[in-house]
């Protein structure tokens, strides 16, 4: 090897050498800067690679427990959540867009104004939710156990994913339902407080368990269907037609309604 040759190769390993160097700095750099901007939290939150703490929940694998936790206005956009139990969690304008809640339990939580845009909340457990005015564009319910969850001023659109019962309720409980025919439809346990079902043919409805609480019913054509365990009261029957239908003593009728001479028949427990 010539002289010549041995400079080149010297050179060439120095400018490697500075590649190198500089390649480092911009790694320590970009690491710097990618966990003092919150990035770093939020790809926790994502991926729970090791346990994140966000207000009082700590989110880690393979299943996140922050039962009664207090998560109003948390940041959980794209948060791992699946399986999750989140029961009777506070979760009030808290953000999870895109949050994978799959399967999570969600029983009694409070999602009032909450990002749910995209959220995946396939077959997870929403009894008795607060979803009013939530965000649920994109959102997939699909499965998502519904009875009890309170959808009033929730923001659907065609990109919602849901089974046709609750969007059904969706409908009923923000739009009203006067005059509709609904005969023989299944409305079991659904959440239908103050709705506006006045002169509807509930003709044969399962209307189980129920909340219709201060609901206009006036003139609704309830004969033969199942009001087992609903709850009735201040709910406005006037000139309702209750013929033959179904009660059960967990049945809750408005203050000095005369049900059973309005021919309703109890079924025993």
């Amino acid at each position: 090897m010539t002289d010549e040759d041995r400079f080149a190769h010297i050179r060439s390993l120095h400018k490697d050498r500075k590649f190198w160097r500089w390649a480092a700095a911009c790694a320590v750099v970009y690491s710097i800067l990618f966990v003092a901007s919150g990035s770093w939290h939020v790809f926790l939150v994502a991926h729970p690679i090791i346990p994140v703490q966000v207000s009082d929940c700590v989110i880690r694998r393979p299943i996140t427990v922050c039962h009664d936790a207090n998560l109003q206005q948390a940041q959980l956009a794209r948060a791992g959540l699946r399986r999750a139990n989140l029961l009777r969690a506070n979760l009030r304008r808290a953000n999870l867009w895109h949050a994978n809640l799959q399967d999570a339990i969600l029983i009694e939580t409070d999602l009032r104004e909450a990002n749910l845009l995209g959220a995946n909340l396939a077959g997870a457990d929403l009894r008795g939710v607060n979803l009013r005015d939530a965000k649920l564009s994109g959102a997939n319910l699909t499965g998502a156990d519904l009875r009890g969850v309170s959808l009033v001023g929730a923001k659907l659109d065609g990109t919602t994913q849901m089974d046709a019962k609750w969007r059904l309720v969706w409908e009923i409980i923000n739009e009203g339902a006067s005059g509709r025919d609904l005969r023989e439809t299944d409305l079991h346990g659904a959440y239908l407080h103050g709705a506006n079902l006045s002169k509807a043919i509930l003709t044969g409805a399962n209307l189980g368990e129920a909340i219709l609480m201060d609901a206009s019913l006036n003139g609704a054509d309830l004969s033969e269907a199942n009001l087992i365990g609903v709850d009735l009261r201040g709910a406005d029957l006037r000139g309702a037609n209750l013929m033959f239908a179904e009660y059960s003593a967990a049945t809750k009728w408005p203050e000095a309604f005369e049900y059973q001479a309005a021919g309703t028949e109890l079924v025993e427990d």
